[in-house]
């Protein structure tokens, strides 16, 4: 789908989630609009868009990285049961109208029992720097996934049901956060400068955590990461990035003014 959100006179717009089916696209039918403080404020989901998610630049920066650093053991085939889970979380739950709980507890605990039994060198620090790049994209993957399963929760949470949450929000919640430190635990390794393979992973973690925001607009902390976040946008500065760290501006200030 294509995400747009619109700040006053700025308007963001990029494609949500990084996840893939098997023709490369995601659609969806529905329209939804939200709204916090500034009437200005929006946030829509576009029907009948379809928007090119990033199974190429995956694909692409799986070649990157192996090539550039090579892989630590045990690497290949984790990488590849991670996109496992992510085909069954488009076939069990992007294909549906609704998704409910039922759809998504197998694949959740199927996906922390796999994580689990993976080797401490693939989940816990410290990286070798010779299998930082490697590692840490694995390590971004697989919270992303959290991410993508339990999203629409909370998409539900912050603009249909306005605030009521289940365990899923709390979920996407969390693995949205851990996202972004990694994603900042790359950047102080500098392993994120002059590489754009990351650009659809910053993107959507920007995206979920201003929707955090809306929620809970008046968190310190959730600020501190949309500031966190900025930085990470200007890495690899371009139109899309910009419109992104302006809104998070936009909001900000908004929320400011009607503290």
């Amino acid at each position: 789908m294509v995400v747009i959100i619109r700040a006053g006179s700025v308007v963001l717009v990029f494609s949500w989630p990084p996840i893939r089916n098997h023709h490369g696209y995601e659609q969806h039918p529905s329209s939804l609009r939200g709204k916090i403080g500034n009437p200005h404020f929006q946030i829509r989901r576009e029907a009948g868009h379809q928007a090119i998610l990033p199974t190429a630049i995956e694909a692409n920066g799986e070649q990157y990285l192996t090539a550039t650093t090579g892989t630590p053991p045990m690497y290949t085939p984790a990488s590849a049961r991670l996109s496992q889970f992510l085909d069954r979380a488009m076939n069990c739950i992007y294909l549906k109208q609704r998704c409910e709980g039922e759809d998504v507890d197998p694949l959740l605990r199927d996906l922390d029992t796999w994580w689990k039994t993976l080797p401490d060198h693939l989940t816990n620090n410290p990286v070798p720097d010779s299998f930082a790049n490697a590692t840490f994209y694995l390590r971004l993957r697989y919270h992303c996934t959290f991410v993508l399963i339990t999203r629409p929760f909370l998409f539900d949470a912050t603009f249909v049901t306005h605030g009521t949450r289940n365990r899923y929000v709390g979920i996407c919640e969390d693995h949205n956060s851990a996202a972004i430190d990694t994603l900042l635990e790359m950047q102080s390794k500098n392993l994120l400068a002059g590489s754009f393979w990351f650009d659809s992973y910053i993107l959507t973690s920007s995206l979920i955590l201003l929707m955090r925001i809306i929620t809970n607009p008046l968190s310190l902390e959730l600020h501190e990461r949309a500031r966190s976040m900025q930085g990470l946008l200007r890495i690899n500065p371009g139109k899309i990035q910009s419109h992104a760290d302006k809104c998070f501006d936009m909001v900000l200030e908004d929320i400011n003014c009607h503290e």
